[in-house]
């Protein structure tokens, strides 16, 4: 009889432990760590007429280093969706960053930032504002942890929610 005495507490806990730790080793429900390094181009967005040269340099790929990515949960309209977390790069573009199984888009800081209100309302109730705002300059699909640096590739185009440059 004794020895089912210390047996049957040990099955429970065994069970207990189990049981607790079980959404740690679920991929299903867990969160997952993604690194990843952005690189970037630029449009040109206005004023001077720039030589060739410089429209050139827009074109290659810069490293988006130091940075803020704005992380939004998918959302047909991003606008009224609010920011879920924010990624800062590094000096290299390198970011690493814990989210939830799921679909996001990141966006840089000026599309998240509020256009429907004083002198920028002229401009920011359009709908090729809400359009860019709407757009994420990266989508970011979340099935696993990244076993490696991921690289991620946008285009920073021009603000559709300030004024027309000269």
């Amino acid at each position: 009889m004794r020895p089912y005495i210390i047996l049957v507490p040990v099955i429970i806990a065994g069970i207990f432990a189990l049981t607790a730790f079980s959404n740690l080793c679920n991929p299903e429900t867990g969160n997952f760590t993604i690194k990843g390094k952005v690189f970037f181009t630029s449009d040109y967005c206005g004023g001077a007429a720039p030589s060739p040269e410089v429209l050139e340099k827009l074109k290659e790929e810069k490293i988006f280093a130091t940075q803020m990515l704005y992380v939004k949960k998918w959302n047909e309209n991003f606008q009224n969706e609010a920011v879920f977390k924010e990624i800062t790069t590094n000096e290299n573009g390198v970011f690493s960053v814990v989210l939830p199984k799921g679909k996001y888009g990141l966006f840089v800081k000026e599309k998240t930032q509020d256009f429907s209100t004083g002198i920028m309302a002229k401009f920011g109730n359009t709908p090729k504002c809400k359009a860019w705002q709407n757009t994420p300059d990266i989508v970011l699909d979340v099935v696993k942890k990244s076993k490696k640096l991921q690289t991620f590739r946008f285009r920073q185009t021009c603000n559709a929610c300030l004024p027309p440059r000269p």
